[in-house]
């Protein structure tokens, strides 16, 4: 099993066939547990300092929010992000096909 599904096929098939895992396969499982457990403790940590940044951010006196800078950086983040998360989706792609052909 050499796919990125082969973890789950693993658990699967023990836990409908109650055939034994393999050590590598149980070493797969254990690590995609333990990124997952993490990537969810990272991204809480992320939003927890967002929540108290905004926080802070709309109860202080200078109330830097309303400028109109603050509001473009606010109206293009979205949009940023997206075009980052596409340009790396391409690279990966690109790097996938030459790989294969």
């Amino acid at each position: 099993m050499g796919s990125q599904f082969a973890a789950l096929a693993a658990v699967a098939a023990f836990l409908l066939f109650g055939e034994r895992l393999a050590r590598i396969q149980l070493i797969g499982v254990v690590l995609i547990v333990a990124f997952g457990i993490g990537m969810a403790v990272v991204l809480g940590g992320l939003g927890l300092l967002v929540g108290k940044l905004g926080t802070a951010a709309s109860t202080s006196r200078a109330n830097w929010l309303v400028s109109p800078w603050a509001r473009r950086i606010g109206a293009l983040a979205p949009t940023v992000a997206g075009l980052v998360v596409f340009a790396t989706w391409l690279v990966f792609a690109f790097v996938a096909y030459r790989q294969l052909a």
